[in-house]
C-alpha cells in the first residue's frame, strides 16, 4: 500500500509540475523571436520604418512601394509567423514584390530590432498600429490586402475582423492556438491554462471580406486539417501546396506564386492580370 501511495504522489507532484511549467514557460513555446539580422533587401527603392504603438513601443518595418502604376494603391500588409524577423523574409518579399502592389511587412514587439516583449495582446496592439500607419499613409482598409503566414495568420485575421480589409489570405495557419495546443500536448489542459488566445477561426468567420486559404498537406507544425477547417467554415478559396511549414511557399514555385497573384489581383480589381 505504501508504494502505491509513493507512486500515486509522485504522479501527482509529476503532472503538477508538467503543468505548472507549461503555464509559466508557454511565451517561449509560442515566441521565438530571433535578434540575428540577415540581410536587407536589395535597391534603394524601399523604406526602412520605425512605427510607434500606442503603448509607446517601435516597430521596425520595412515598405515597398508598388512597381505596377495601378496596383500599387493597394498595399499588402504581411505578417510573419513566430519565429525570426523581417529579415529572414527576403524570398517572400520578392514573391510578393514581384506582384506589383505595395508591401509593408514589420516585426512584432520583442522581434528584431523592434521594441518590448511579445504576447497576444501586444501582438494584436502591433498590428492595429501597423494598420493606422497604413491608413495615415494613405491606404484606406479597403485597399489593404492582409496576408499573415502561420501565427501570422491570427493577427491578420482579427485586423480583418476589427477594421476590414480588402482581402485576407491565411497561409500555413492554425484554427486556434488552444486546438493546436491541446493537438501537441493532448497529456496537458492547455486550453484553461492558455494565456495566449489566438483564435483565428472566428476572427476569419467574423469579417466580411474574400479569403484564400493556403496550405500544404506535408505541414509538419500545423496540421492539414486546420487548413482545410478554415476555408470550409469560412467559405474561403483553398489553395494546396507542397513541402514544409517553413519552406512550402518556396518549394511549390509556380503553384504558389499563381494563387498568390490571381487573388492579389482579383481583390484589387484586376482580373486580366
Amino acid at each position: 500500500m505504501r508504494i502505491l501511495i509513493a507512486i500515486l504522489i509522485g504522479l501527482v507532484v509529476g503532472i503538477s509540475a508538467l503543468i505548472i511549467g507549461f503555464y509559466l514557460t508557454q511565451e517561449r513555446l509560442i515566441f521565438y523571436p530571433t535578434p540575428d539580422w540577415i540581410d536587407e533587401p536589395a535597391g534603394d527603392n524601399w523604406e526602412n520604418l520605425t512605427i510607434e504603438t500606442h503603448d509607446n513601443q517601435s516597430l521596425s518595418a520595412w515598405f515597398f512601394p508598388g512597381t505596377d502604376s495601378l496596383l500599387s494603391e493597394y498595399c499588402v500588409l504581411f505578417t510573419h509567423g513566430n519565429g525570426g524577423n523581417i529579415s529572414h523574409r527576403l524570398e517572400t518579399i520578392k514573391i510578393i514584390r514581384d506582384s506589383g502592389l505595395s508591401l509593408l511587412i514589420y516585426d512584432y514587439r520583442g522581434y528584431g530590432k523592434s521594441s518590448g516583449t511579445p504576447s497576444s495582446k501586444g501582438t494584436y496592439s502591433d498590428q492595429r498600429a501597423i494598420v493606422s500607419y497604413l491608413n495615415n499613409r494613405g491606404f484606406s482598409n479597403e485597399r489593404i490586402i492582409l496576408h499573415g503566414r502561420s501565427l501570422g495568420g491570427a493577427m491578420a485575421a482579427r485586423a480583418a475582423k476589427e477594421s476590414g480589409c480588402a482581402g485576407l489570405i491565411l497561409e500555413s495557419t492554425f484554427t486556434s492556438l488552444a486546438r493546436l495546443g491541446s493537438e501537441i500536448y493532448p497529456w496537458l489542459p492547455v486550453r484553461p491554462l492558455l494565456k495566449h488566445r489566438y483564435n483565428t477561426l472566428e476572427d476569419a468567420k467574423s469579417s466580411d471580406c474574400p479569403i484564400l486559404v493556403i496550405h500544404s498537406r506535408e505541414d509538419e507544425m500545423i496540421p492539414f486539417a486546420h487548413g482545410q477547417e478554415l476555408a470550409r467554415e469560412t467559405g474561403a478559396q483553398f489553395k494546396e501546396i507542397e513541402g514544409g511549414h517553413n519552406d512550402g511557399f518556396f518549394l511549390s514555385g509556380d503553384i504558389y506564386k499563381e494563387a498568390l497573384y490571381n487573388f492579389y489581383y482579383a481583390v484589387a480589381g484586376r482580373k486580366d492580370q
